[in-house]
């Protein structure tokens, strides 16, 4: 399968709806995508050769979990890892990933590099 990765749109919603399991349910906690889609910092859709979405990836500036003040994250994280240099100018938090199973390494690579390359050093 071609995989070509965009910015993700509104319009990608249903698309997205349609790829969510229950793992990731599990994973990523109760997930409303339409506010994903205008509030992440970078949403990145993956389509295939005929235009259908095939990918999801929403990255937030701070981790997406109830006891974590967006504000306070990096202490937050200290207070688990350590002493460590984070913050939200050197930080991204996967706050969705969701793929068609016959796609995955494809449009991992291709959300992953494209994050790398579209967020500021």
């Amino acid at each position: 399968m071609s995989v070509a990765v965009r910015r993700a749109e509104f319009e990608d919603r249903l698309g997205i709806e349609a790829l969510i399991t229950d793992e990731d349910r599990t994973r990523f906690g109760a997930l409303d995508v339409a506010t994903l889609l205008e509030t992440a910092t970078l949403g990145i859709t993956a389509v295939d050769e005929r235009g259908q979405v095939v990918g999801y990836a929403a990255l937030s500036d701070a981790p997406g979990r109830p006891e974590v003040d967006p504000a306070q994250w990096p202490e937050w994280f200290r207070g688990i890892v350590g002493e460590v240099q984070l913050g939200v100018t050197n930080s991204a938090w996967l706050a969705l990933f969701v793929c068609h199973p016959a796609a995955r390494a494809e449009v991992a690579e291709n959300v992953m590099r494209t994050a790398f390359a579209t967020l500021p050093e």
